[in-house]
Formats: structure tokens, C-alpha cells, sequence
């Protein structure tokens, strides 16, 4: 009988020579971190707020919002406090409608250029974030060119609106029809009803986005208010007003920020044209802006599932909804949030074309990246 000794197993989890996590040193690890975060938190909520009427610091701002919330209330609602949505219905039906004419424009570009949904291997979520995002720049567009020929007027937006939903409604038939017509064939039926390749599973459900429904309301509400930062004041919104007046896109010799890249700004316009009252367009517009912050979130949970996992496409999408700079640029009117979303799908467009090598990407993503590029200067 062999006299080898065998050595012990080794405890699960744990390797030949690692330091145990309660040893001196983790402990004076963990007693610096801990320090220097109580630090941190102290010297942050002693600072005054430089925007503040009453220079009051982060701590005391804090502790009014806690121990006197009815003051948050008086603040948001007025004294007494009332709570009125009726009277944003324009707002909201004109920025659904030039959201839904920019998704069905996109639709017929990228049955143009042949990523249909059912044939490019493009889930729902990813063909609608990619016709969004390829419509709106071209409502965009179109907006601006009616601009500049001064041709500012209903009939200018009302005539294309209208072929767009006729020529939608025609090839959603047609799509239809040769889907039915497909799932006849058993060979073709069994092949369109496979299930496509999943990546790994993490254990992050998209259940979890219900997390975030709450910042994207409150972005979406907020976008609703009437604007009080300056740049939004003095062009992002005056711009657009303004151009409306004239009835045309020119040079504005007094406000030099109106010669600036104003795709953006387009969408104010066209609101002002839809509902013809410039104050109720300027709020449409800047609703629409402020709804780029959850189409990006949803094109991140998109690309998460397509390159790396579900979860890390949830929780891209939850950590950037609850940025607070998010928050503050998407419910201001700023343009930042159209910038992210255009830029996010170009790169998200280069990336399925070194997938599968189609011009059409490559086409789709210097498109996406110019509407990036004409929301701000570089």
C-alpha cells in the first residue's frame, strides 16, 4: 500500500496563498475608503449652491426637501397646488406625430436600402431604433430644405405627412400578405419559426427596465415645462421661433448663435408649423428632445443583447436614464441627448456591418453620424 500522502482539498473559493478578506491590511483597506468617502460626502453637501437666489448649501437644500417636502410641492405645483395635464395634450400629440412620421420615413429608407426587418436579421427593437433614428434625421433634413427655400407653411408638411402614411400603410400590406404567404410553405415556415442564437444569460431579466419607467417619466414631464436655460432661451428655442415667423430659415444677424448646427431645432420648427402657435411648438420640440433620452436607453439594452448579453444592455440602460446630467440636459431642451443617440447608432451601425459586410451599414451609419454632427459643432 502505497504511503503518499494526499494533500487536503482545497476550500471552494479559495486559493493556495490568498490572504484571507478580514486580514490587517483589507481592514485598513476598507477604514481609508470609508474615511475618505465620509470626507467626500461632508465636503460635498457643504458646498453652496452657486445657482441658488439664497446660496444655501447642498446639506440644507437636502435637509428642505426632507424634513419639508410641502415647500418641493409649493415649488412644482404653486400655492395652492394644482395639477393640470390637459392643457399639454397638443404638446404631447404633436411630438407622438412627428416621432411616428419620422419612424414610418425611416421604415421606407431601410426597406430602401434592403435592412427589412424580417430579412436582415434585425430584431423589432433594433428596426425601429434604426428608423427612428434614419427618419428623424430626414424629417430633419426636409425641414430644413422647405426652410431655406421659404416654403414654411402646413401644406409644406401636411402633403408629405400624408404621402408617407399612404406609402407605410401600402408596403405594411404588402409585408403581410408575403409573410402569410410565406408561412404556407412548411420548408420556409420552419425556418422563419427557428430560434436565433442567444447570448449568454446572466441572470438580469428585462423585467429589470421597470426600474428606470420613473426617470423616463420625469424626463418626458419635464421636457413638457417651459424652458428656462439661457441657451435654450436665446436660440435652441428662439431660433426655430423666429424662423417661423418669417415663414422662412435665414441668417439672423442679431443672434449669432442661430448660425450654429440646428438639426435638432428642426423638430421645434416643424411643431411650430403643426399646431401654428410658436410657444406650444417650442414645448412640443422640446419634448421630442427630451424623448431621445429613453430611445437611446432602449438602444442600449438593443446592443447589449446583440454584442455582449442582455443584462449588460439592461443595465447600460438603467445607469444612463439615472445620470443626473441626463436628467438635467434631456428635461432643459439641450441637445446633447440627440446627439448621444444619433452618435450611439452609427457606431452601432459600423459594428453590424464588420458583422455582415453590407454597404447598406456603412450607409446608415455616416447618415446617423451626420445627424450627429448637425446637432453640435464638433
Amino acid at each position: 500500500m502505497s504511503t503518499k500522502k494526499f494533500a487536503a482539498p482545497a476550500t471552494p473559493g479559495r486559493r493556495s496563498g490568498h490572504t484571507p478578506l478580514g486580514s490587517a491590511g483589507d481592514a485598513l483597506a476598507a477604514i481609508c475608503l470609508a474615511v475618505f468617502c465620509l470626507a467626500y460626502l461632508a465636503l460635498f453637501l457643504r458646498t453652496r449652491l452657486s445657482e441658488s437666489p439664497v446660496q444655501m448649501t447642498r446639506g440644507e437644500l437636502l435637509r428642505l426637501r426632507v424634513f419639508l417636502p410641502e415647500g418641493a410641492v409649493a415649488d412644482w405645483f404653486g400655492t395652492p397646488p394644482e395639477f393640470g395635464l390637459f392643457d399639454r395634450w397638443p404638446v404631447i400629440g404633436a411630438a407622438a406625430l412627428i416621432l411616428s412620421v419620422g419612424w414610418l420615413t425611416g421604415r421606407l429608407l431601410l426597406r430602401s436600402v434592403g435592412l427589412r426587418c424580417s430579412e436582415s436579421g434585425l430584431t423589432r427593437l433594433e428596426h425601429f431604433l434604426f428608423a427612428c433614428g434614419a427618419g428623424l434625421n430626414a424629417v430633419s433634413l426636409y425641414v430644413l430644405a422647405i426652410g431655406l427655400l421659404g416654403a414654411l407653411d402646413r401644406w409644406s408638411v401636411a402633403i408629405p405627412t400624408i404621402g408617407i402614411l399612404a406609402v407605410s400603410g401600402w408596403s405594411v400590406l404588402r409585408e403581410r400578405r408575403a409573410r402569410q404567404a410565406l408561412e404556407t410553405e412548411p420548408a420556409a415556415a420552419a425556418v422563419s419559426q427557428a430560434p436565433r442564437a442567444a447570448n449568454a444569460d446572466d441572470g438580469i431579466s428585462p423585467r429589470w427596465l421597470w426600474l428606470v419607467a420613473p426617470f423616463a417619466a420625469v424626463i418626458l414631464l419635464g421636457g413638457m415645462l417651459p424652458p428656462i436655460d439661457f441657451d435654450v432661451r436665446e436660440y435652441h428655442l428662439q431660433a426655430p421661433k423666429e424662423f417661423f415667423q418669417a415663414g422662412k430659415v435665414s441668417f439672423l444677424p442679431h443672434n449669432v448663435y442661430a448660425s450654429m448646427p440646428l438639426g435638432s431645432e428642426m423638430f421645434s420648427l416643424l411643431a411650430m408649423l403643426v399646431l401654428d402657435d410658436w410657444w406650444l411648438g417650442a414645448l412640443a420640440g422640446k419634448t421630442l428632445i427630451a424623448a431621445f433620452a429613453p430611445l437611446t436607453a432602449l438602444a442600449l439594452v438593443a446592443a447589449g443583447r446583440r454584442f455582449a448579453s442582455v443584462g449588460a444592455g439592461v443595465m447600460a440602460a438603467m445607469l444612463y436614464l439615472s445620470v443626473p446630467w441626463i436628467y438635467v440636459v434631456s428635461t432643459s431642451g439641450l441637445v446633447e441627448g440627440v446627439l448621444a443617440f444619433y452618435l450611439l447608432l452609427a457606431f452601432y451601425a459600423v459594428l453590424m456591418w464588420r458583422k455582415t459586410e453590407l454597404a447598406a451599414w456603412l450607409a446608415l451609419a455616416g447618415f446617423c453620424a451626420g445627424g450627429a454632427v448637425s446637432c453640435k459643432y464638433p
